[in-house]
């Protein structure tokens, strides 16, 4: 014989919550992890923001060392 409940469906049942309460609660922590995200890229953002134009004219500064170097001591 089989049993009506399948166990999943028997806990569902006992902890008062129903598919669509399941949905919303999974709905509702995929926001608040997207949330948190847009937050730490915005909070990180304003941390490497001020240092773009030294990042950049440093990258710049290596390009040409290097390249004065491969011109030097080219074979």
């Amino acid at each position: 014989m089989r049993p009506l409940l399948t166990a999943r469906r028997r806990v569902c049942l006992v902890g008062g919550t129903n598919s669509q309460e399941g949905n919303v609660k999974k709905a509702r922590s995929i926001l608040l992890t997207l949330l948190l995200a847009a937050l730490t890229f915005r909070v990180l953002w304003w941390a490497v923001q001020p240092l773009v134009p030294y990042l950049v004219s440093a990258t710049a500064v290596v390009l040409v060392l290097g390249f004065i170097y491969y011109r030097m001591f080219k074979w």
